[in-house]
């Protein structure tokens, strides 16, 4: 395509006339013919610049000469010198237009046609003091004739159609105007960018109908893919600082539309929105006034949020005729403690997890199943109700379950209000009937609770405890474990009374707490063969059977012992005529033993001695028995601790020891001495007897008894514990010969 640099005004052209004119072109592949009936016009220098160079008008180049020809046709131009006589007598002024054709050969191109192009450009230093435009059109009516008709005054008229002769021809685009307003200067500013502004003026007279913008689709046949009145396509809108709107407009006018509004992004209406067909919205609106619907509204997909505080109202004067369910389980409430629904009226079913009740639920007396109750279960199993005259709490499956949870602070209250009331639990009574099974009394004078003859109060998984009273006595029984009787509070006791015979009860025994013993307060009976055992495998045992009573011990010694100061231990038995009396006792006060009738019979143990031995506490007042000739020592066991003041060992020799010697001898010979006297006896000069003696300063610790000369059969003496290391020696050591000292160091 070219550009023309010159004007057709006031010139007549005829269909073959050629001429010459200034052209120059961005295009150098132009087509290289041109048909009849057109104005040819051969620039000089066309196709001679570069791309882009087109908008240099001041610097045409010279350099290349070619032809090119760009095809102009000019209709109802005027013929004649004058300018104003048509190009023949039969045009008139029909219609004036600019018209650029090209009718070039098949496979022949030229880059563009246009039938206007104008082009009002700034390009010195100095400046417009009002407008730039490329284009001014001004359809202007100033006629001066009376009561005429003019069918439509027109600023500017654009026509793009496609009529082709040829087949199967595209068209990218079919735009009927474009307007197309730039920026591109980084320190530049435009105050207002209006790529088209359309501005109506009426300073007086009659319009019929005003319409700003019209849009008028004519449409008789053919195949529409997508149809937009109005379409705004763009990839990326600017993120302004100030308002962002796609329609602004501050006309107090309705918007009135008869089918559907289709819409992507935010619509604000300022005033009210009327709609009486469908509006389909599928992102925000923002009304700023009220919203009236006549008519049904469908709100499909999304989230409707009503009010943004809790100042705003939401006011339903209709009937709602659908279900109510939300969207999230289990997540929001209905009503709050501080804003509570009045009353709710429901026809059917309730289903609730949880009841938290801040006043009352009041049902009717119940007549039957169906009214009244309050039903729990799939199959209703369990019910509360009042008849009219009782209260009823039914259960047909399972077991009926009243717990208090633990893990709250608080009781669980079972109150019966009625004068001298009951509360009477019943159950099955195994046949198939209704038994009570216990009863709380409220018209006796003492507070009770009864169970009734042979019902059993059990405890334990297994009713392993049970308490149980017939009509003739009550039963505690265990089954499994222990029976532990247990009081916690400090020094006090556990008291076991009954009657005493004299219709009244007493205290029998106690667990006294305070004093950590038991008590009792009446006799204890062991009847024959049930024994007293103490000790923790019941080594003393004290029992009687239908003939005598024992006092047995199986551990350790038996002591008996009294602590009174000065007192005795008085041992008394039968006097043989009925009575009795006392036979010895072991005098405190004189640190004796008294014998108040003769003793027979007495005897001590005799244990031989035939080898080395060391004699224990044990041993104590029995009969050492020196038995073997090769002889023994016997050592007495230590004295240190003081443990065996009073404690006597007796020694006697049956047989003379032909070898070693019989010797009894201290356990720590260097601590421990021996003090007292022996009487030396020689059996061969008339029995003469010599008196030896142990004082404290020879430091004797044994007694030797040297075979033939010393200790011979018949000698017999004894030793006996004093004091912690000290032991006494008396007694009569029979000897032959020439006489030795019984006493030794070791």
């Amino acid at each position: 395509m070219g550009k023309l640099l010159t004007t057709f005004k006031d010139k007549t052209f005829e269909p073959s006339m050629k001429s010459f004119y200034q052209l120059y072109t961005d295009d150098t592949s132009t087509a290289s013919q041109i048909y009849d009936s057109l104005l040819y016009v051969r620039g000089v220098n066309a196709g001679s610049l570069t791309k882009n160079q087109e908008n240099d008008d001041a610097t045409v180049s010279t350099v290349e000469m070619h032809d090119t020809y760009m095809p102009v046709r000019f209709y109802n131009v005027k013929s004649t010198s004058d300018g104003e006589t048509p190009a023949s007598a039969t045009h008139t002024f029909f219609s004036v237009y600019n018209r650029a054709e090209y009718n070039g050969p098949d496979g022949e191109n030229i880059y563009d046609l246009w039938a206007d192009r104008n082009l009002a450009k700034l390009s010195g230093a100095g400046y417009v003091t009002n407008t730039i435009g490329g284009a001014y059109n001004y359809g202007l009516d100033a006629g001066s004739g009376d009561s005429q008709t003019i069918p439509g005054v027109y600023g500017a008229v654009n026509l793009a159609s496609v009529v082709p002769t040829g087949d199967s021809r595209t068209v990218s685009y079919l735009i009927g105007s474009r307007d197309w307003a730039s920026l591109n200067k980084a320190d530049a500013t435009v105050t207002y960018a209006y790529p088209t502004i359309s501005e109506f003026a009426q300073v007086t007279g009659t319009v019929g109908t005003l319409a700003m913008l019209k849009l008028d689709l004519d449409y008789t046949a053919g195949d529409i893919t997508n149809a937009y009145y109005i379409w705004a396509d763009e990839s990326s809108v600017p993120t302004p600082s100030g308002e962002a709107y796609f329609i602004k407009s501050n006309i107090p006018w309705p918007t009135l539309l008869s089918s559907s509004l289709t819409n992507t992004g935010a619509v604000t209406f300022g005033s009210t929105l009327s709609v009486s067909g469908t509006a389909t919205l599928s992102s925000n609106v923002n009304i700023g006034g009220n919203l009236v619907v006549t008519g049904t509204s469908t709100f499909n997909g999304g989230t409707i949020t009503m009010g943004d505080a809790n100042t705003d109202n939401v006011v339903f004067g209709a009937d709602v005729d659908s279900n109510i369910i939300p969207d999230d389980d289990d997540t929001y409430d209905l009503g709050s403690s501080s804003q509570q629904w009045k009353d709710i009226y429901i026809d059917g079913t309730a289903y609730v997890d949880t009841i938290s009740m801040g006043g009352n639920i009041d049902l009717p007396d119940s007549s039957d199943s169906s009214i009244g109750r309050a039903r729990f279960g799939d199959s209703q199993d369990l019910q509360i109700y009042h008849d009219g005259t009782d209260s009823s709490i039914t259960n047909a499956t399972g077991y009926l379950n009243i717990i208090s949870d633990g893990d709250n602070a608080g009781h669980m209250y079972i109150q019966q209000k009625v004068d001298d009331g009951k509360i009477i639990f019943q159950n099955d009574n195994g046949s198939g009937g209704i038994t009570t099974y216990l009863e709380i009394d409220g018209s006796q004078d003492t507070q009770y609770v009864k169970l009734r003859d042979s019902i059993m109060l059990a405890l334990g998984n297994s009713w392993d405890f049970t308490l149980t009273h017939s009509s003739s006595q009550s039963i505690i029984n265990n089954s499994e474990g222990d029976i532990l009787i247990k009081n916690d509070s400090n020094g006090d006791s556990i008291r076991f009374d009954c009657e005493d015979g004299s219709n009244s009860t007493t205290e029998y025994f106690r667990l006294d707490g305070s004093a950590v013993r038991v008590k009792f307060s009446k006799d204890a009976r062991f009847l024959d063969n049930a024994q007293v055992q103490l000790g923790n495998s019941g080594d003393l045992k004290m029992y009687h059977d239908d003939t005598d009573s024992y006092v047995t011990n199986a551990t350790g010694d038996l002591v008996v012992q009294t602590t009174l100061d000065d007192g005795d231990i008085i041992f008394k038995s039968d006097n043989g005529s009925g009575g009795v009396e006392e036979y010895f006792k072991l005098d405190g006060g004189e640190t004796t033993t008294v014998f108040t009738k003769p003793t027979t019979g007495l005897h001590q143990v005799v244990t031989a001695r035939a080898s080395n031995v060391a004699l224990t506490a044990a041993d104590a007042f029995k009969i050492n028995n020196f038995s073997d000739a090769d002889g023994a020592v016997i050592t007495l066991p230590d004295s240190g601790d003081g443990s065996l003041i009073g404690t006597t060992f007796e020694f006697v020799i049956t047989v003379t020891a032909t070898s070693n010697a019989h010797k009894v001898v201290c356990t720590d010979t260097t601590n421990e001495r021996i003090y007292g006297g022996i009487h030396m006896i020689d059996t061969d000069s008339a029995d003469a007897d010599i008196m030896y003696v142990a004082a404290a300063a020879q430091n004797y610790s044994a007694i030797n008894c040297n075979g033939t000369t010393s200790g011979i059969i018949g000698s017999r003496f004894k030793v006996t514990n004093i004091a912690a290391n000290v032991w006494f020696a008396e007694g009569n050591i029979h000897h032959t010969g020439s006489v030795a000292g019984p006493f030794a160091t070791s």
